[in-house]
């Protein structure tokens, strides 16, 4: 498994390198609208209180119907972060579904070798694809996060006919409820990112894809898992340097501009767009762990023709 990862990530750091003014391109003018919003949205985040009570109210007065501690500091991170994510969802939609489909459609162009066609041509021909694919994808998450809060209802409620209300045991299954939540949706997300690569390379959009990919990925889980890693923690990175570096100054200096805070935050957001097209590290990868499970399933389907022509050349003999 190290072996396999090791071998996707030095591809991806050369076909990074190779393309390197393409991807940077494509990140000025695709992907850099979309990193914009999507950081602009965390530092409007605090100021929208209206909206943002608006949903945490509804969290938790769900949490407290469902049977969750909602007085716990875990579940009212929850519930905080789900706003946020809610939040930057919509703010930046419109993005993700125009400029940052067509990006990642490119970056697949290129990284799979389709290039009988142009790069630009093929992004539009298959647009309509990724974008069935995209919202298949969204509505999948949103069943997975409703299918393990149910699990979590069940734990919790469970746990109090048992062991009443032990702070123990509430935190003994908020720590293992997190957990299993986390490894969950990142499975999903590395299913959904390869989902959007089957989508462009067969020209099929819905949910076939994401179908396709849940078999794909179940034949080497751990290297799919740690391929997301790098890219998930660049980006959380840069979106940590923003807040630091651009919204915190911006706000201690009670909303003044300048010059250099400008172009330090075109710069951060900029490179934030190099960093999802490297999400864009994860199509690079998805695109190279496509190959190699493809690759994979045609040498075992070789591997079993040519054991069964030998059986029969057996009985035949």
């Amino acid at each position: 498994m190290a072996g396999g990862v090791r071998e996707i990530y030095r591809q991806t750091v050369h076909v990074f390198l190779k393309y390197y003014n393409t991807f940077a391109s494509i990140a000025g003018l695709f992907v850099f609208p979309a990193s914009a919003s999507l950081l602009i949205s965390h530092a409007i985040f605090p100021s929208s209180s209206q909206f943002l009570n608006t949903i945490q109210y509804r969290f938790r007065s769900l949490f407290l119907a469902a049977g969750f501690p909602v007085t716990t500091d875990f579940f009212s991170l929850v519930g905080l972060k789900l706003s946020q994510i809610i939040f930057t969802f919509f703010f930046t939609l419109p993005f993700t579904l125009t400029l940052l489909l067509i990006a990642k459609a490119s970056v697949i162009s290129i990284v799979c070798r389709l290039q009988w066609e142009p790069c630009l041509s093929f992004s539009l021909r298959v647009y309509g694809c990724l974008f069935k694919t995209t919202l298949c994808n969204s509505m999948l998450i949103l069943a997975v996060n409703a299918a393990v809060f149910s699990f979590l209802f069940v734990v919790f409620n469970t746990a109090d006919v048992f062991f009443g209300s032990s702070s123990t045991v509430i935190l003994i299954l908020s720590a293992l409820g997190a957990i299993v939540y986390s490894i969950i949706l990142a499975h999903v997300i590395v299913i959904c990112n390869l989902s959007l690569v089957v989508s462009a390379v067969d020209n099929k959009g819905g949910f076939f894809p994401f179908i396709k990919s849940f078999f794909l990925v179940r034949s080497i889980p751990s290297t799919a898992l740690f391929l997301a890693i790098p890219a998930n923690l660049g980006l959380a990175t840069v979106e940590g340097l923003f807040q630091y570096r651009v919204i915190k100054q911006s706000y201690c200096k009670n909303y003044a501009t300048n010059t250099s805070l400008v172009l330090e935050s075109i710069s951060i957001i900029y490179i934030h767009s190099l960093l999802v097209v490297l999400d864009v590290l994860d199509v690079i990868a998805s695109c190279l762990f496509f190959n190699t499970c493809t690759a994979g399933i045609r040498d075992k389907q070789k591997a079993n023709s040519a054991a069964s022509v030998n059986q029969k050349l057996q009985q035949l003999v």
